[in-house]
This record gives C-alpha cells, structure tokens and sequence, in this order.
C-alpha cells in the first residue's frame, strides 16, 4: 500500500513566485521591445545608418534613395522647407537611370565613397545660415556643417563613370541634412 504524502505549500510562497515570474516577464518583454525600437531608429527602408557618421547620414539618405528608387528615403537627405519634394518625383529618380543608361549600359549600379570632411567655422555658419534665409526664408540655427568630398560611380554594362563632387551638410534640430 503506498501512500501519497501531500506537501503543504503556503499559499504565500505560490504567490511570491508567481509575482517573480510575471516580473521576469515583463523585464523580458521590455528589453525585446527596446531592442526593435532602437533597430527601428538605426534602420530606414532597409538603410542600417548605425555605420555612418552623424554628418554623413543624408548623403546615404541620397544615394540609397537613388539606388533603389525610394523616393521617400531619397527626401530624407532634405529639410523640408527646400521643397525638395515639389522639385522632383519618383519619375525623376527613374529618368536618372534613363541618363546613365546612354553612356554606361544597362545595370547601372551606383557606387559613391565619402572622402574627407571639412567642418565649417563659425564665420561659415553664420554664413549658411544668410544663405538658407535668404534662399528659403527661413531662419534656422544650423549648430554644426561640413563640406564632404564623395567619389560617384556609375557602372553599366558598357563602361564606369567616375566623378568627384562636393556635398555640404548641415545640422539642425538635431537633424542632419543635405544642401
């Protein structure tokens, strides 16, 4: 004859550890939430910015956007009083491709490379500033600017392009854009 022995758990014990796994729980939770937000936050359309410098941030915006003709990460590289978005449309990025297509082939992939960065003085950015009230009406405090070297490159299936351009960017808000 066997018998069963019953344990007698207090019901406060149950209930303590009841309470610790619902707040294991929650910590869990918590963390995974705060973990796709902060993936979120470095990650546009597919574009992880977390491997570019703040200041180099729109000109990726730029060229990703050209890239995979995303027109609304393309905008990104513009405060919106440049009206960037009534300039250009969607079609624009495509017929930029169309451009390409007589000197380099079809396929075209661009490329670009950021060289060096020279950051403006404060003579500079009170000049920047003139400029971006003068040409937009708009008076903003740009807290931080560079003038960025970057190395385009076009490749079809004809031949590659290659051409240096100059980029200036600019901080405000927080933000960082393109001019």
């Amino acid at each position: 004859m066997s018998r069963k022995k019953e344990v007698n758990v207090p019901k406060k014990l149950i209930i303590l550890i009841l309470l610790i796994i619902i707040i294991a729980l929650a910590f869990i939770c918590k963390s995974i939430v705060t973990k796709n937000k902060s993936l979120n936050n470095n990650t546009v359309a597919g574009l992880d910015i977390s491997k570019y410098k703040d200041y180099e941030v729109p000109i990726a915006y730029y060229y990703y956007g050209i890239q995979n003709k995303n027109f609304d990460v393309f905008l990104k590289a513009y405060p919106e009083f440049m009206g960037i978005s009534s300039q250009f449309s969607a079609d624009d990025l495509n017929n930029f491709y169309e451009t390409y297509k007589d000197e380099c082939g079809e396929n075209i992939k661009i490329d670009y490379e950021i060289g060096d960065a020279v950051q403006y003085t404060e003579e500079q950015l009170a000049d920047l500033e003139n400029y971006l009230k003068a040409n937009y009406q708009q008076e903003i405090q740009v807290s931080q600017a560079y003038t960025v070297n970057i190395t385009e490159k076009y490749t079809g299936d004809k031949q590659t392009i290659e051409s240096k351009k100059t980029q200036i960017v600019f901080q405000f808000n927080g933000q960082w854009y393109s001019l």
